[in-house]
C-alpha cells in the first residue's frame, strides 16, 4: 500500500512539473562553460535549453542538457521584476566550492531567484554570468 501511495505521489509531482514546463514563458539556450550546481543536482558543463515558467505559486526552470537530453527542474524562491535587458544565468563560485545556479533572466523583465547554499566560511567567491540566446537561432 505504501508504495503504491509512493508511485501515486510521485506520478502526481511529475504531472504537476509537466504541467509547469508547458505554461513555460520563455525557451533559451545557454553554453555554460563550467560544472555547476543547483539546489538538486549537479550538472557539467555544457549546451542547455532553458525554459521558465510559473504553475500556480510554483516559479519553475526546467533545465535540459542538450547532448544526453537530461532534464531536471529547479523550483526558485521567487520571481522578480527588473528592467529588460539581456537574458541570463548567475552563478555563485567559490574557489573550492565551485559553482551555484542562483538567478535566472529571460531578458523581458522576468527574474527567478533560487536559494544557493551557504558558502564555505572564508572562501573566496566571484559572481560568473552566462548569457542566453533564443532557442530558435541554433
Amino acid at each position: 500500500m505504501k508504495k503504491h501511495l509512493s508511485t501515486m505521489l510521485l506520478t502526481a509531482v511529475g504531472m504537476t512539473l509537466s504541467a509547469a514546463a508547458a505554461y513555460a514563458q520563455t525557451d533559451l539556450n545557454a553554453n555554460v562553460p563550467f560544472e555547476f550546481r543547483t539546489t538538486n543536482t549537479s550538472l557539467s558543463a555544457g549546451k542547455y535549453a532553458i525554459t521558465t515558467g510559473t504553475r500556480g505559486n510554483a516559479e519553475v526552470i526546467q533545465i535540459r542538457d542538450l547532448s544526453s537530453r537530461h532534464t531536471i527542474f529547479v523550483l526558485a524562491n521567487q520571481q522578480v521584476k527588473v528592467a529588460p535587458g539581456n537574458p541570463r544565468l548567475v552563478f555563485r563560485c567559490g574557489e573550492a566550492s565551485g559553482c551555484v545556479l542562483i538567478e535566472a533572466y529571460t531578458g523581458s523583465g522576468n527574474g527567478w531567484v533560487m536559494s544557493p547554499p551557504s558558502g564555505t566560511h572564508g572562501e573566496k567567491e566571484r559572481v560568473a554570468v552566462v548569457l542566453l540566446h533564443r532557442a530558435d537561432a541554433d
